[in-house]
């Protein structure tokens, strides 16, 4: 089974306003469950503020498939968790999908980090 363990540098588009929003995930993978966090810049419609959020991530991984949920404590905006789901690359660097809550939805792609 591939392992998604390690730090991952990424980012997620939305369908209409805002810049991709960079990220990092720092992932532990085991047995096929997936947890970790994600940390990224907060962005309001003027643009990135100075402010940091983390979330926690919790999911699962079978085959390539990459299903997960990313949680605020607290809630950021009109939300508190996302749905991703995406596909791990052949050689296991990358992973590209879509998220979405219940107003929004948008893309992402992450690769794997040197070290």
């Amino acid at each position: 089974m591939t392992d998604l363990s390690g730090t991952w540098q990424g980012s997620f588009a939305y369908r209409m306003i805002y810049q991709d929003t960079p990220f990092t995930a720092r992932i532990v993978c085991r047995e096929g469950m997936v947890s970790g966090t994600i940390t990224e810049t907060r962005q309001t419609e003027f643009g990135f503020t100075p402010d940091r959020m983390e979330a926690e991530i919790a999911g699962t991984l079978e085959g390539r498939r990459v299903r997960f949920t990313k949680t605020y404590q607290p809630a950021v905006g009109l939300y508190r968790t996302i749905d991703y789901e995406g596909a791990l690359s052949g050689d296991g660097g990358a992973i590209s999908g879509t998220w979405r809550t219940a107003l929004w939805s948008g893309t992402f792609s992450m690769q794997r980090s040197e070290g």
